[in-house]
């Protein structure tokens, strides 16, 4: 007679063993990146432990470069180096163009530095459903130590203050910002310990879509005079949401 179910099943004659419903932990100390807030299933992830291939890097500085570390890091071995030498400002980070996923809450994870009180980190989820064109994004401006996501008129608002991230030579803090592509919603922010409910807020839509994709970012607004190393791992997008 047969005996038992298969691996991913929950329930059946089994004598010595129980099925699982949870295979997170399993994963985390086998090497995962998703460690941070484990809701939500996998679309893409990186801890750059296979370079800069999965992701598109830019550099908005003129006097900047991105790269490969293997100095500071989240997890793994390598993550993602930005260079200034604070002469000129502009942006620098790690886009992901995918597929768009069937409708549903999409999160977007990243790992980051703070060091200068001049920088301000994006995190940036924009979709193309073929008719329109939206774009969510929340910020963390280090010198006035608040949160802000853009609201429905393109125009940022504050939702938290007070937030004092110190600064260390790594990326030792992490942001996971989900939205809701079905309602064109933002759901929350994560930043490190501290959970903030954005349940009801629109995002822009910012023009007419094109074909169907998501493109999500993480990256850092540096004005003139940040010259700082900084660096970005385990980038994450995840689906279905709760």
């Amino acid at each position: 007679m047969p005996h038992g179910t298969p691996d991913w099943g929950l329930t059946g004659p089994k004598e010595t063993i129980y099925g699982l419903d949870d295979l997170g932990e399993h994963a985390a100390r086998l090497g995962s990146p998703h460690l941070f807030d484990r809701r939500g299933d996998i679309l893409a992830l990186t801890d750059f432990r296979n370079g800069l291939g999965e992701v598109e890097p830019y550099c908005g500085v003129a006097a900047g470069t991105t790269g490969l570390c293997t100095g500071h890091s989240r997890t793994g071995a390598f993550s993602m180096l930005l260079t200034s030498d604070g002469t000129t400002g502009g942006a620098q980070g790690a886009r992901m163009r995918l597929p768009l996923p069937v409708a549903s809450k999409v999160g977007l994870e990243f790992s980051f530095t703070i060091k200068n009180p001049l920088d301000v980190w994006r995190a940036q989820l924009e979709w193309h459903d073929g008719v329109r064109w939206y774009q969510a994004q929340v910020l963390y401006d280090m010198t006035l130590q608040e949160l802000h996501y853009i609201d429905i008129g393109g125009l940022p608002q504050p939702f938290a203050t007070g937030v004092n991230l110190w600064a260390y030579d790594g990326p030792t803090h992490t942001m996971k910002v989900v939205v809701d592509c079905a309602l064109q919603e933002y759901v929350r922010v994560i930043v490190d310990h501290q959970p903030y409910s954005l349940a009801g807020f629109g995002i822009p839509d910012v023009g007419a879509g094109v074909q169907p994709y998501l493109w999500v970012s993480a990256f850092v607004a540096r004005a003139i005079g940040s010259d700082l190393d900084l660096y970005i791992d385990d980038l994450i997008v995840t689906h279905n949401e709760p």
